[in-house]
């Protein structure tokens, strides 16, 4: 049943998400976009709009489970224990394949209120699209990230370069200069995916 719906979601869903997402990645109105939507390195009321509807987008699994080049990335949601509430909360994460392992990068640093609710909740978290998988998260090495940075950063750089503020040219040491800034966690299923 959750196939049929997911499989219908994305009949109707794609047509309108993605001319929708290639016009939002375009550098020129990407660049409008960005200051508007991040204030102070947080999530204004527009992006926190806009957050929602891509997570429930990704869970639902109406997006694709991968994006097409290289290196490969795809989007999910992160269900992760609130540290304070208890209750579930959702962020949508993009995932990047490196080294044969899957992780994610946090664009907005350690005090993100995923990161903390996930140092909160031991590593323990939901991976969701399109069905609902336990993960553990392991914090990797700050000498270790530069490179899985880099790879995710290329690829994302439309959405994140605001945050970032590095050419997606760069090469690795402008990479290391930032990896202290910017937690990556692997992620490892409590089943294969």
């Amino acid at each position: 049943m959750a196939t049929l719906r997911a499989l219908l979601l994305r009949i109707v869903l794609l047509p309108v998400v993605l001319p929708l997402a290639a016009i939002l990645a375009l550098a020129p109105v990407s660049r409008l976009l960005i200051p508007f939507l991040y204030r102070s390195g947080r999530p204004t009321r527009a992006a926190w709009l806009i957050n929602r509807s891509w997570s429930w987008l990704a869970s639902m699994g109406v997006l694709p489970s991968r994006w097409p080049g290289r290196p490969v990335i795809g989007p999910a949601t992160l269900e992760v224990r609130g540290r304070r509430s208890g209750w579930p909360r959702s962020n949508m994460v993009t995932w990047v394949e490196h080294e044969g392992d899957r992780y994610f990068v946090s664009m907005l640093g350690p005090r993100s209120d995923w990161i903390r609710n996930l140092e909160a909740a031991g590593g323990d978290a939901v991976f969701r699209h399109g069905r609902r998988r336990k993960v553990h998260l392991e914090e990797v090495p700050v000498e270790r990230r530069a490179a899985i940075i880099q790879a995710w950063y290329r690829r994302t750089y439309v959405s994140t370069r605001y945050h970032f503020g590095i050419d997606p040219k760069a090469g690795i040491e402008e990479f290391e200069r930032v990896a202290y800034e910017h937690p990556v966690y692997r992620i490892v299923f409590a089943e294969k995916p």
